[in-house]
């Protein structure tokens, strides 16, 4: 990869560094300053998650209206505070 070759990373388990531990070799790449391209995905919020490097395991996705009630701020709030 240092070398300017391209390389893929291939999963059998669904979506590549979502649901396997790829992530670690998105996020090493990220570390050594190597572009990452996901190519195809479910939608784009995992096309995201796939080139991010974060833990797809530990990822939320939550929506809400911009006159969000009392208990959806709280929720909010509460996902604000989760740890990585």
């Amino acid at each position: 990869m240092r070398r300017g070759a391209d390389i893929g990373l291939v999963s059998e388990a669904g979506c590549p560094a979502v649901a396997d531990p790829g992530a670690k070799v998105v996020d090493a790449a990220h570390r050594l300053g190597i572009t990452v391209k996901p190519w195809v995905g479910p939608s784009s919020i995992l096309l995201g998650l796939m080139a991010s490097g974060l833990d797809g395991q530990r990822f939320a996705a939550s929506a809400c209206r911009a006159s969000a009630s009392a208990a959806s701020k709280r929720a909010i709030r509460s996902y604000t505070r989760m740890r990585r």
